[in-house]
């Protein structure tokens, strides 16, 4: 007879502060689906726990690992720091590592399971986190006499070309990648035959995918995996914060049949209340009159003293530049506290060997802190972190709990976070956020339709690769979420795209990319005999062809658009491009390290629930200082008809009293009753904070 999980339990010498013959285990068939070596280490990882979880797996795990365990696909929503990652792994491995011991030969030098990051930073956390279970597992049975040989690796784009030739002479059976790297890898002569035995994908963070064409482009990318794998890979989906649950599951599991319905999923929804201690904060209550540089020397001195009352604190700008601006104006204002020993600046325009240093003194507790634009925002694991600072508005509420949701790693703790705004109108969207948060709003996901583009770059990807039939192509597009209503006329636009069927193309050097044609009889001069004569076919065209993945990395006013000829340097997202070529109303560019640059000023949003403040009393959490100023500010002639007035309520002192500027507030991560999505934000030109130094 198998041994329970309290059985082992009392095998261990280990000084529980629970009593292992009487403490509730509510999970034991759970356990019971590992292997005997597996189960046992994760009672010794994870013993310690039982009493404060319930059992010997979080809510997540506990309802997720018998789905996955089952090849069910799975979407997982549950908080930072319960532990969901390891619930999408926990069943791969055991399966793993009980199909290698069945085998004489082993696993296959092949791909098993898929790992997919939105993140770089993510997905190297994960594969370090993957080296302590599948060690720990592979070092008993080795005391055992068992060997064992599961490998993982990670392959984006960081990874070195050595690196990359490597996989193909021993393939790792657990690959962490990018939706990007998987394009890629999808149309690689050698590597892709190394994917079709894949039997599990995860997709982390889907929420951060599902809402651009990213996700766009990984959905197309998993239907073209499922169509070359030997068998339906099981898909697994990880999030936090996620509306609507039932779309995003959809997104992640597409349909196995053209307008069909969506495959099925399980929907693990183990959201759950988390104590958010969350403070708004303002420099000064005047953000109007008081001068610049005392706003700035106000944050800064906040900051500092922030810092220093904490562990570790992590501070989030809305720009990379911003982010290397907030460290250095630390290190010039307080030269003695702060240098590279024990501070840095994480963000994707830095070297990967820079990257993994910032990340690595995160998780050791070495750096006091660090700043960051979006980079630090999802999944990797900071367990000395326990304060994060928002600098001016974060655009969503979902955004808002993703990066305070950073700090308070561990199941149950208390997550901290401060956000001061440095404006006026950062204060009204930063108080009207956390009054949503407080409410247990998240921002609703919307998923990008009938991308012309990401089409345009599979339907080549897929023709490159061999001639394929067209309705074999056309069927993979559209079992994708996104491309579910695809119809036959823009299949026909898109078409006349790729061939060049549009007059005049050729002058203006855009040449047909694929042939569209139908399968000659035997003696003709095009006939294929894997496929019926007179089937539709689609190849490539000219011998050269080869697949280039565009990114639309952003947009620019139609002024600086006219002012990008060849060869001009332009800054966008806080990196250097120069243009190559425009033509109509795009503009083709690659990376350059040019000095003098045009400056690319996109207009930001003003989002719905921001525009109803106007003309309604003060949205609850406005810190009082600042509240009695603009009161009076918007009553005062001197400012009547200008955005101050525009953009706060002519509400009466009797809104509400209090001393102090800033908000604390106990709020959820999760469903709430009465839990609707936003609104749709109409377009509008906002400011966001970018601090300077003083």
């Amino acid at each position: 007879m198998a041994r329970s999980g309290r059985d082992r339990l009392l095998e261990r010498d280990a000084d529980y502060d629970f009593d292992p013959e009487t403490v509730d285990i509510a999970d034991e068939d759970v356990l019971s689906l590992f292997e005997p070596t597996v189960a046992d280490w994760w009672v010794d990882e994870f013993g310690a726990y039982v009493n404060s979880n319930g059992g010997f797996f979080t809510p997540p795990q506990r309802g997720a690992i018998p789905h996955i365990h089952d090849e069910q696909n799975a979407l997982i929503c549950a908080p930072t720091g319960s532990g969901k990652t390891l619930a999408s792994f926990a069943a791969i491995i055991n399966e793993l590592f009980a199909r290698e011991q069945a085998s004489e030969d082993g696993l296959d030098n092949s791909v098993y399971c898929l790992y997919i990051s939105p993140l770089k930073s993510l997905a190297n956390d994960i594969h370090r986190n993957l080296t302590v279970p599948l060690e720990g597992i592979a070092d008993r049975l080795a005391d055992d006499g068992v060997e064992t040989d599961i490998r993982h690796a990670i392959r984006h784009g960081d990874t070195s070309s050595s690196d990359r030739q490597a996989m193909l002479e021993t393939t790792p059976h657990i690959l962490n990648t990018t939706p990007e790297t998987l394009a890629i890898l999808l149309n690689s002569p050698k590597f892709k035959q190394k994917l079709e035995s894949v039997e599990y994908v995860i997709v982390d963070e889907i929420h951060s995918l599902a809402e651009n064409k990213r996700g766009t482009h990984l959905s197309v990318s998993l239907e073209r995996l499922e169509a070359m794998a030997e068998t339906s890979p099981t898909r697994i989906g990880c999030s936090a914060t996620v509306e609507p649950l039932s779309t995003v599951g959809e997104f992640l599991v597409g349909r196995a049949e053209p307008g069909g319905e969506p495959r099925d999923y399980e929907l693990v929804d183990s959201r759950f209340v988390r104590e958010f201690d969350i403070e708004l904060e303002c420099p000064t209550d005047d953000l109007i009159n008081t001068p610049r540089e005392i706003v700035q020397g106000r944050f800064y001195d906040r900051l500092h003293e922030l810092i220093d009352d904490n562990e570790q604190t992590l501070v989030f700008t809305n720009t990379r530049s911003g982010a290397e601006r907030v460290l250095q104006t630390l290190r010039e204002r307080f030269p003695g506290d702060y240098d590279d020993d024990n501070s840095g600046c994480h963000h994707g325009s830095l070297s990967k060997d820079r990257r993994k240093e910032i990340e690595s003194g995160l998780k050791a507790g070495d750096l006091d802190v660090v700043t960051t634009s979006t980079s630090l925002e999802l999944g990797i694991d900071m367990p000395h972190l326990d304060m994060v600072v928002q600098v001016g508005s974060p655009k969503s509420v979902a955004a808002l709990l993703q990066r305070i949701g950073r700090a308070g790693h561990q199941l149950g703790q208390t997550v901290a976070g401060r956000v001061i705004a440095l404006d006026r109108d950062e204060l009204v969207e930063c108080a009207v956020m956390l009054g949503k948060a407080e409410e247990g709003f998240v921002d609703r996901v919307f998923i990008p339709d009938n991308a012309a583009d990401v089409a345009s770059q599979h339907v080549y990807g897929m023709a490159i690769n061999d001639v394929r039939p067209e309705a074999e192509i056309k069927s993979i597009l559209r079992r994708a979420y996104p491309y579910r209503n695809f119809d036959d006329t823009e299949w026909e636009r898109l078409m006349r795209y790729l061939t060049a069927d549009y007059a005049g193309l050729e002058s203006k050097d855009v040449y047909a990319k694929i042939w569209r044609d139908t399968n000659d009889k035997p003696d003709g001069e095009y006939h294929y005999d894997e496929f019926s004569v007179g089937k539709p076919l689609i190849g490539k065209r000219g011998r050269l062809a080869r697949v280039i993945y565009m990114t639309n990395i952003g947009t620019i006013p139609t002024r600086l658009a006219a002012m990008c000829s060849p060869g001009r340097a332009t800054s966008g997202s806080a990196a250097l491009t120069k243009t190559i070529s425009t033509r109509s109303n795009r503009v083709t560019c690659s990376s350059s390290v040019a000095r003098t640059t045009s400056t690319a000023i996109a207009a930001g949003r003003r989002y719905t629930s921001i525009r109803r403040v106007r003309g309604q009393p003060f949205p609850r959490g406005f810190p009082s200082g600042c509240r009695s100023h603009m009161i009076s500010a918007a009553r005062s002639s001197t400012f009547r008809g200008n955005s101050v007035s525009d953009s706060t309520p002519a509400a009466s002192p009797a809104v509400g009293s209090g001393c102090g500027s800033s908000l604390s507030t106990k709020t959820r991560c999760g469903r709430s009753a009465g839990c609707l999505p936003n609104s749709t934000s109409t377009s509008a030109r906002t400011r966001s904070a970018r601090p300077t130094g003083s």
